[in-house]
């Protein structure tokens, strides 16, 4: 039996850690074995190198482990197998990791302009880039709600948003103020701000013709070094500007993350549970009627949150990304608002939870399409398929 090696390390709120259990499970599932090797235990550490033996298929982890040689080999070099890292932060805040990587190695992003950025700033980096998102994680299924009042009887949490407060307010190239480097990323925001699915590097190109009239590629390529950077600020304006939307609507929302006590004055409707782990996310997922997503600036992407939210039979409420409109139905199997002209979080959110049997609906089409489409396994079998045509070594 083939195996498949996972990697797992330090992880916030264990999110990254229950994806490669997760994953791990899908591998059994397809026929697999699967060897987990935990990096926070020193014995494996201590021993690594050793234990990637075997008749191995793949090498699967999550931001980790591409940078990695043993006397001058790579893991994949080692296990004799093509290894996949699968990165869910911008590449522009992973650039040493994406920079390490082989013609061994897939690389996967959540995102399409991720995969787009790193063929502009690293052509030809690995064996194959993709647009992968991770699986629906979900530990134990629910049983399916058959019918509205059984959703409703079910899930005593009206809506629930997991995320960490960031300070949308500290600029994040405040040490360019004044510059002509800090007014083009000062437009670039702008820009950006201005549209619902627009990549910051889309928007510092409008800045660019904006500002200059044309596109000067070289400098275009040394503030791509800046994406990371534009999108995190982008994502931290918009999760705040939601929160408070949906707080002035006096909608019920139950909050869970680091960071906001010192502001839960401005969101008197909100019920905050704390920090919580991402285990305890999975089991409130079950007891909730809709979900909000802010899909972290991924325009052309996908957060795992949407997945593991649909498997727990919730409904999903997220901003608009190519990526959802591409593979769901807005108003069939998930809920999508957008940000300009007009925010539109708010009045969504107060038509669902009016409406049980929508709620109920979009949760059962959700889940339905997810369970068939974006579960682990799903995932393994796109990324095996990749790695069946690549050679180590080659």
């Amino acid at each position: 039996m083939k195996q498949i090696i996972f990697l797992k390390g330090q992880s916030q709120y264990g999110s990254l850690r229950l994806h490669i259990d997760q994953a791990a499970e899908a591998a059994s599932a397809l026929g697999y074995k699967p060897v987990v090797l935990d990096l926070t235990d020193e014995g494996v550490k201590a021993g690594f190198w050793g234990l990637l033996g075997g008749d191995n298929a793949l090498i699967l982890t999550q931001n980790i482990g591409g940078d990695l040689r043993f006397e001058g080999k790579s893991m994949a070099e080692v296990a004799g197998c093509p290894h996949c890292v699968m990165f869910v932060d911008h590449p522009a805040a992973q650039q040493p990791r994406v920079a390490a990587a082989t013609k061994d190695q897939i690389l996967t992003f959540l995102d399409g302009s991720h995969v787009r950025w790193v063929e502009m700033m690293m052509p030809g980096k690995a064996g194959a880039l993709a647009l992968i998102p991770p699986g629906g994680n979900v530990k134990t299924p629910p049983p399916v709600d058959a019918s509205a009042d059984e959703f409703m009887a079910r899930r005593d949490i009206p809506m629930l948003f997991t995320g960490t407060w960031h300070d949308h307010k500290a600029k994040r190239w405040a040490q360019h103020n004044g510059t002509p480097v800090g007014k083009l990323l000062d437009a670039t925001f702008d820009i950006a701000m201005a549209h619902n699915m627009m990549p910051v590097e889309g928007a510092l190109e409008a800045a660019m013709i904006s500002i200059y009239g044309d596109v000067d590629r070289q400098v275009y390529n040394k503030l791509l070094t800046f994406s990371f950077l534009l999108s995190a600020q982008v994502h931290s304006t918009r999760r705040w500007e939601a929160l408070v939307a949906l707080a002035k609507a006096g909608a019920p929302v139950h909050l869970y993350g680091k960071g906001w006590e010192k502001h839960l004055y401005r969101f008197k409707s909100f019920t905050y549970g704390g920090e919580g782990t991402f285990e305890e996310t999975l089991e409130n997922l079950k007891r909730t009627r809709i979900v909000l997503n802010t899909n972290t600036n991924f325009v052309a992407g996908a957060h795992e949150r949407v997945f593991a939210a649909q498997m727990a039979g919730a409904a999903v409420l997220s901003d608009v990304s190519s990526w959802y409109q591409a593979h769901f139905t807005d108003g069939s199997d998930i809920a999508l608002f957008e940000w300009v002209p007009t925010n539109t979080v708010a009045v969504k959110a107060e038509e669902l939870l009016a409406s049980p049997e929508k709620m109920h609906a979009i949760a059962a089409a959700g889940r339905a399409k997810t369970e068939a489409e974006n579960s682990w396994q799903n995932r393994l079998q796109e990324i095996l398929k990749i790695a069946e045509g690549m050679k180590v070594g080659a």
